[in-house]
């Protein structure tokens, strides 16, 4: 797992990292703006085998959603139509990020995802899924943020493949976003007026 952002958080990032290593999400208190701040948000679900690119399921969009709302961001959702060409032949976050058009929003997010068939455990199916969580500022006034990671999960049948398998972890994904998103935000002057005003 990385974790990437600039050199003053290097101790509070090593942390992050373990904590997430270890299956836990901090307990920090959530980072509510003062303000909607509207954030865009692209949602893939790459797949290495066959070279391609999909959609993450809704209920993943769903769980995001919430997520950024009790933080005081507003989603726009980026159209996958928009970004799907330019991101099957390149998969380097990074490079994906500073390729996406957002004209709409303050922040800009990706959220990959990738779904690994494990094995076969006492006629159930275990996967591993692969994810990496990057934010950004649209004026780059910061650094991006980004972290990846990956969560285990069972499905009860062998029919139920990488659609079924994120859906089944989306609810953990979303904490793992806004663990992300807790420390981008409290870095960013973006929560000044609120720590000046409580």
């Amino acid at each position: 797992m990385v974790l990437k952002k600039s050199a003053p958080l290097l101790f509070l990032t090593a942390l992050s990292v373990l904590a997430l290593a270890s299956g836990c999400v901090t307990t920090a208190p959530i980072v509510k703006l003062p303000e909607k701040t509207p954030i865009a948000v692209a949602f893939v679900l790459d797949n290495d085998h066959e070279g391609l690119v999909g959609e993450v399921p809704e209920a993943l969009k769903r769980e995001v959603s919430q997520v950024l709302a009790e933080r005081n961001l507003d989603l726009f959702e980026i159209p996958f139509s928009s970004y799907a060409p330019v991101f099957a032949p390149v998969r380097d976050s990074q490079r994906r990020l500073a390729r996406l058009s957002n004209s709409e929003a303050t922040l800009t997010m990706l959220v990959e995802t990738k779904a690994v068939y494990f094995a076969q455990l006492n006629g159930r199916y275990r996967w591993t899924v692969n994810f990496k969580l990057n934010v950004a500022r649209k004026d780059a006034a910061s650094d991006p943020f980004g972290v990846v990671a990956d969560l285990s999960t069972i499905v009860d049948f062998e029919h139920q493949k990488e659609p079924e398998v994120i859906a089944s972890i989306a609810s953990d994904l979303a904490r793992r976003v806004g663990a992300l998103l807790d420390e981008f935000l409290a870095a960013s002057d973006l929560s000044l007026a609120e720590k000046k005003n409580p």
